[in-house]
């Protein structure tokens, strides 16, 4: 009997242990869940003050009543995908997102999403000047005339391929000696001397080169070395076109000349002209006249397929 008792006994102390350890470890679950947690319950008597962030509950709370809402950014009036990565390049201290269209161009003129649009590398230093589809005109041409860099049959009009180099200045020397009737015109620069008699009123009166004509003689002094002979000429070259007054047996020099050296981009051919002068490019069908010449550009002259003159400027290649 006392054996039965001691057991039974032994059940009842085992099942209150159980249920203080599991109180217990409620407890300490309860308290490590609602540590960071102050929060006040009140307007009950007999209220207690547990942990509670009431300010994160309630717009918690007000979120998933209400809902949260969310707008897609949006860039040059077109949504920006998050899937898709956004270019972005430093230049020295500046930083420049490649499909930013108000953003100052990384390779003036050409806009930044140019280079993103065709798929062309801009961190070159070339890159102005390369030909992405070997039409032979560079990324620069295609840009500025809104060709394609990507294909060769979308090109630019062949006179945009023609620049002006280098305006070639060319001194000009020359000697005069009047021998009755004659005047004997002596060019001495440049190299490679060139001699044209002249006379006055006759018709072969203007040198060679189409410069100078031969107005007037005024015949030396009695002295002729101290009063040469004056000889009176019109240079053709000269803006106001008024005659010079020369006197025989002297060097002169006057207003050089001045050439066009022009570089036909396609096949990287050039030609020196003159004004008046008409010339070819190898490869291109149409004769060309320089009709005048400027330290910035070169007015080019040719006739269209229907005998039309045209006239384009060849912009001086920077």
């Amino acid at each position: 009997m006392e054996i039965n008792l001691q057991k039974q006994y032994e059940k009842v102390l085992l099942l209150i242990f159980g249920l203080v350890a599991l109180g217990v470890g409620g407890f300490l679950l309860f308290k490590s869940l609602t540590s960071d947690v102050k929060r006040s319950v009140g307007g009950v008597e007999g209220s207690k003050t547990v942990s509670a962030p009431i300010t994160e509950i309630e717009n918690a709370s007000k979120l998933l009543a209400e809902g949260a809402t969310w707008e897609q950014p949006r860039k040059a009036e077109k949504p920006v995908f998050f899937a898709v990565s956004t270019p972005i390049l430093r230049k020295g201290e500046e930083v420049y997102d490649m499909q930013d269209r108000e953003k100052e161009p990384l390779w003036p003129p050409v806009d930044n999403w140019w280079w993103y649009e065709y798929k062309i590398d801009p961190t070159s230093p070339l890159c102005l000047e390369n030909d992405e589809d070997g039409d032979g005109f560079t990324n620069l041409a295609e840009f500025t005339n809104h060709t394609s860099p990507r294909d060769d049959q979308d090109t630019p009009d062949w006179q945009t391929a023609i620049h002006l180099a280098e305006r070639v200045e060319i001194p000009y020397t020359f000697k005069l000696t009047y021998i009755d009737p004659e005047i004997q015109f002596t060019r001495g620069d440049p190299p490679g001397r060139r001699v044209w008699f002249l006379i006055p009123g006759r018709k072969e009166d203007t040198t060679g080169d189409g410069r100078f004509k031969v107005t007037n003689v005024f015949p030396a002094g009695a002295d002729p070395f101290k009063d040469p002979a004056q000889i009176e000429l019109v240079d053709n070259f000269r803006d106001d076109g008024s005659p010079l007054r020369l006197a025989a047996g002297r060097e002169e020099y006057v207003r050089p000349e001045y050439q066009a050296k022009l570089v036909f981009d396609i096949t990287n051919e050039e030609f020196q002209a003159k004004e008046g002068q008409t010339f070819q490019f190898p490869g291109l069908d149409h004769e060309l006249t320089l009709e005048n010449l400027t330290a910035e550009d070169a007015e080019i002259s040719y006739m269209d397929e229907n005998g039309a003159k045209k006239t384009f400027r060849a912009k001086l290649k920077q």
